[in-house]
């Protein structure tokens, strides 16, 4: 067993939510012929968007925006 860094501790309610974004995200293009890494892409551009600290997005939308432009 190990024990979480402080850091690490910091963030889990963050890394839960952005796994939450990406479960959504795949229920809505599981049949998209999206491959892995697309998917993968958009969601991290998502994070680092998110994380940058420029004001509130709405996440679903961003999500749906790069998805359309891959």
């Amino acid at each position: 067993m190990s024990i979480p860094s402080p850091q690490a501790d910091n963030i889990k309610d963050q890394v839960a939510f952005f796994q939450a974004v990406k479960a959504r995200i795949n229920k809505f293009i599981g049949t998209s012929t999206k491959s892995d890494f697309e998917v993968e892409t958009a969601i991290k551009q998502i994070e680092d968007d998110a994380l940058s600290g420029e004001g509130v997005k709405d996440v679903f939308e961003a999500a749906f925006l790069l998805i359309k432009q891959a």
